[in-house]
């Protein structure tokens, strides 16, 4: 807009040609919609999983032990379980940045331990370095244990030699290899297609526990950040005034912790 107005200036002679050029050569600031959270509606949640169910449909429970049990013994090709796989391993991926919260990069350095559903929750270890360091450790809701359990029971049938989550399922000839970081990276648009994304799927949890008013410095734990930095996720679901004084009164002994430092 301005540089359209400083063009109608210029033509009529109000303006130099040198003012005229230098707000040409203003970059324009970035779009407003990547600077901060950018969560999926619950309709487009709901159409993620329509889309998934149509591209990937998963096999009845009965006839999936069926077939894994004959494909484990030799007596099945790999084909009859392949979709079933692919979309156990998704809803699994899906679930850790949808429900919690986890980075593209945190889901990928998982281990088979720090997830099993039979654990409280997801161990987030720092740097990915699993059993050596800190960590956090977001609770499992039930939502994803339904859908993280899943993968876990159809992995340890496929019994392979290493403990990465992710498998390469293309083929049968891989089926028992680790997913490699390249085709984790392209999975959501290899398999579900264009416009989705880890980050919009975190932030979607973000704006879920902030909705269900987790509190700042839980909320902060949650996401892997520090108190100070998770501002931009609080204003996804402004506070009534009563719920901004319990925030700030939450928020000042780490601020104070800050301030000495």
């Amino acid at each position: 807009m301005l540089r359209a107005h400083y063009r109608r200036l210029y033509m009529t002679g109000e303006v130099t040609a040198d003012t005229y050029l230098a707000v040409r050569s203003v970059m324009l600031p970035p779009d407003p919609t990547h600077l901060g959270p950018h969560p999926y509606s619950a309709d487009e949640v709901a159409a993620l999983w329509g889309l998934l169910d149509k591209r990937w449909p998963k096999l009845p429970p009965a006839a999936a032990q069926r077939w894994l049990a004959r494909w484990r013994n030799g007596r099945s090709p790999y084909s009859r379980i392949r979709g079933h796989a692919i979309r156990c391993q998704l809803d699994a991926i899906i679930t850790l940045a949808l429900h919690c919260g986890l980075r593209k990069t945190e889901i990928l350095a998982l281990d088979e331990r720090s997830m099993h559903p039979d654990n409280e929750g997801v161990a987030v270890w720092d740097a990915g370095e699993a059993w050596t360091g800190g960590f956090r450790e977001v609770r499992y809701s039930d939502e994803a244990c339904k859908r993280i359990a899943p993968w876990m029971n159809l992995r340890s049938v496929i019994a392979p030699s290493h403990d990465r989550p992710w498998l390469n399922l293309h083929s049968r000839t891989t089926v028992r290899e680790p997913m490699t970081a390249f085709t984790f990276s392209n999975l959501l648009g290899t398999y579900i297609g264009p416009g989705w994304t880890f980050r919009r799927l975190r932030d979607s949890a973000a704006l879920r526990w902030v909705e269900e008013r987790v509190s700042a410095l839980e909320l902060a734990d949650r996401l892997g950040l520090a108190v100070s930095s998770i501002d931009r996720y609080l204003a996804l679901a402004p506070l009534t005034s009563e719920e901004m004084l319990e925030a700030v009164t939450q928020y000042a002994p780490e601020f104070e912790r800050l301030m000495s430092v």
